[in-house]
């Protein structure tokens, strides 16, 4: 393995046509090195790793080393099996503009991202910043932040038998047309996982301002929730499945419907466990909602206070 410049083999030098680099590498855990600079055209956008057990790093980081999409096109397509050997570090993201993951595509992959800022890039469907469809990718370190979506997730799409692992990150001041405005998860066997993230000023005018979950499996751990919007249901999160929160900080996030905090709908199985849940405002179910009597919801070792509701529930209604 080495370091590469495409058509060079080069220790000393990095790339300046990233997908030429790309390509000249061989071997698996090759690792083409990105010099500081704003990178744009054909050559440097969807960056396509093709499968290869390889790892892509900048020098001097996502604040210098800048893929500027143009509004046509994404940073990074990942569609060809990439395992979580295929690693991107260190790179900003902008100006994307295509139908499914304005920043970055995964299908059917599993690739790693670290340190990266995925910010400003725009999804005609799902996904403003990242899709995620049958996908595992391990997302640390990065900020997904003023991306849109027409439809779900505006910060990030996950769709299918996914199990994506999202650390200390942060994703924010996102928005989305229908539902998730920081984060949307669907599908039976999604079982991702979101851990030391702030998801902070997402809006929706659908259900989940910061995070939508309509999965069995999702889990929410050692997160703030603060600032997010629902123009429906749930203002931080919004469940229709099954969710775990725990440990999680959810405050000051409004609903125009139900929970302004949190709120679970047709739940077989729910649980908030050592959550502080405050400040946060609905109609009905200021902190905490549910909508089905019968469900599997356990709320334990939790404080929640402060919260307000135009009508009924300032901190809990359950119907």
């Amino acid at each position: 393995s080495g370091l590469h410049q495409a058509p060079y083999t080069n220790w000393t030098t990095a790339a300046t046509n990233i997908q030429a680099a790309i390509n000249y590498s061989s071997n698996d855990f090759d690792i083409v090195m990105v010099a500081a600079g704003t990178y744009a055209g054909v050559s440097n956008k969807n960056l396509d790793f093709g499968g290869k057990k390889i790892m892509l790093v900048s020098l001097t980081g996502a604040s210098n080393t800048i893929i500027d999409c143009q509004n046509s096109g994404r940073g990074f397509y990942f569609h060809s099996g990439e395992s979580a050997i295929a690693t991107v570090s260190g790179f900003t993201v902008r100006n994307g503009a295509t139908s499914n993951g304005g920043g970055v595509y995964c299908k059917d992959s599993d690739p790693t991202i670290w340190n990266c800022l995925i910010r400003s890039n725009a999804a005609t469907a799902d996904g403003g910043g990242i899709f995620i469809d049958d996908s595992s990718p391990t997302i640390t370190n990065c900020v997904v932040s003023w991306n849109t979506a027409a439809d779900d997730g505006g910060g990030i799409r996950c769709k299918g038998q996914s199990a994506a692992v999202i650390r200390w990150s942060t994703i924010e001041q996102n928005a989305s047309t229908n539902n998730g405005g920081g984060i949307m998860l669907t599908g039976k066997n999604n079982g991702s996982l979101f851990d030391d993230c702030d998801l902070l000023g997402n809006r929706t005018y659908g259900d989940g301002g910061g995070i939508a979950s309509e999965t069995n499996n999702t889990r929410i751990t050692n997160c703030l929730i603060s600032g997010n919007l629902a123009y429906d249901n749930g203002g931080g999160i919004f469940s229709l499945g099954c969710a775990t929160v725990t440990v999680c900080v959810v405050a000051n996030n409004q609903s125009y419907d139900h929970g302004g905090g949190i709120y679970f709908k047709e739940t077989l199985v729910g649980l908030v466990s050592g959550c502080t849940v405050t400040n946060n405002v609905g109609v009905d179910a200021g902190g905490i909602g549910c909508n089905t009597v019968n469900n599997g919801l356990l709320i334990r070792n939790c404080y929640v206070y402060a919260n307000r509701a135009y009508q009924d529930g300032g901190g809990f209604r359950f119907k």
